[in-house]
Formats: structure tokens, C-alpha cells, sequence
């Protein structure tokens, strides 16, 4: 009995701790932070994971032994995504250092459409529209392209551009040409996102890599004679 009463009074102290570590250990999206979290004695470790599991509402019981160790070992690298299977419905992904779970792997892949120049169009797998618009502007050379626009240089295209979902083998002019998947681990992109960023595109070649990279081919220079402006409502999660 003493030493029930003593696990009693350890199982207490860690479950007050881990109300106060979630606003330091948690971002606002959920996702546990792995740096801080590493810091942590290995028992406040597994009591904080326990906690997330029950308070989340993702388990009504605690996870098993096993359950527990697998999930664990997600959190002691943080390279590439990794990802670990709970139950049918209930997965723990660690995508580079952040670790949360999911009842789902990835995100609707975007189904190719066209958008007239000028024009616009609704990409309905991630809620979003895209807007094209001809623009002046006295300023030469590369523009930064931010997450909701990028400006290109339209001399090249014709009157229509395709929206698409990446594809395995999609590649994009910098310095040199590079395949996406390599600009998406560069960026730490996870990989359930990529087929829900939008790519806009011109025949073979790709113009813009939403929220990313606008491919050199399509920079706005001095010489450029038809600036268009690619924007969205909203801006494009990436992460």
C-alpha cells in the first residue's frame, strides 16, 4: 500500500507539470516543438506524450507500453518525416521537429485546371483562388514571390495556365534546374502538404511554385514587356 500510495503521489506530480509545459511545448497549430521537448527528463517525456493523447481527445485510454516507446523514438531525430501507426484511424507523424497526430496522411491532392491570363480560378481542394492579373511596374529585376503572390514575366506564355498538383519528376529552373522534391526537402516541406500546393504552369514549363519559387525563366526584368501579377485569396500553407 505504501508504495502504491508513493506511485500515486509521482503519478500526480508529473500530470501538474505537464499543464504547465503545453503553451511552452505546443504551437499554436498542436504540433509538439521536439527541440524543448528533448530537454525533458525521459519520465516527463512519456507523461506529456500520455497527456496530449488523453486531454486532445485523440485515445479514451492511455497508450500502451509499446505504443508509447514507438512514439518515443519518432521524437529523437528530427530529419525527414517519419511517421508511426497507432490504430486504423490514428497516426503520429513527425515532420522534421514538430511531432503531432493525425487521423489522416496527407492532404487532398490538387486536380489540374486552367486559368485564363487574365483571368481567374477556384482550386477547390484546398478553398483557395487564384488571380491573374497584367500589372505595370517601373521596378527591374527578380521580385520576391511571398506566400499568397509572386510577379512573372508573361511575354512567354500564351492565354491560358494550368494549376496543378505536384508531380513526381516536376522540375523548376534556379541557378540550375532541380527536381521539386528536392526544393521541398531544401524547404523542409512536409510531405503530405506537397500535393496540395499549387503549381501554375505554361505548356512544358512551370512558372511559379506557390508560396516557394518562381522559375528564373519567368523573372521580371527591364526587358520584360507583359508583367502579370499570380495571386491567391488566401496565403498557401506550406508547412
Amino acid at each position: 500500500m505504501r508504495y502504491a500510495h508513493y506511485f500515486d503521489e509521482i503519478h500526480t506530480y508529473l500530470a501538474e507539470a505537464c499543464l504547465g509545459l503545453e503553451k511552452n511545448l505546443l504551437s499554436s497549430g498542436g504540433k509538439l516543438k521536439l527541440r524543448k521537448f528533448r530537454r525533458l527528463p525521459t519520465a516527463l517525456q512519456r507523461a506529456f506524450l500520455e497527456s496530449v493523447v488523453l486531454e486532445k481527445g485523440y485515445m479514451d485510454e492511455p497508450l500502451s507500453f509499446e505504443q508509447l516507446e514507438s512514439v518515443l523514438r519518432l521524437t529523437q531525430s528530427s530529419a525527414g518525416t517519419r511517421k508511426y501507426r497507432i490504430r486504423k484511424d490514428l497516426w503520429v507523424i513527425r515532420e522534421y521537429d514538430r511531432l503531432y497526430f493525425t487521423q489522416s496522411l496527407s492532404k487532398e491532392a490538387i486536380r489540374p485546371v486552367t486559368c485564363s491570363v487574365p483571368g481567374s480560378v477556384e482550386i477547390r481542394e484546398i478553398g483557395n483562388r487564384l488571380k491573374i492579373k497584367e500589372v505595370k511596374l517601373n521596378s527591374g529585376g527578380p521580385l520576391l514571390a511571398t506566400s499568397r503572390e509572386a510577379y512573372v514575366s508573361g511575354d512567354q506564355m500564351g492565354d491560358t495556365v494550368w494549376v496543378r498538383g505536384f508531380q513526381p519528376g516536376d522540375r523548376i529552373v534556379t541557378n540550375g534546374t532541380v527536381k521539386l522534391k528536392k526544393l521541398f526537402i531544401d524547404a523542409k516541406v512536409p510531405a503530405r502538404v506537397r500535393p496540395a500546393i499549387p503549381i501554375i504552369g505554361s505548356g512544358n514549363d512551370i512558372i511559379w511554385v506557390a508560396g516557394l519559387r518562381v522559375d528564373r525563366r519567368f523573372y521580371v526584368t527591364k526587358e520584360t514587356r507583359r508583367v502579370l501579377r499570380l495571386s491567391f485569396q488566401r496565403p498557401v500553407e506550406i508547412k
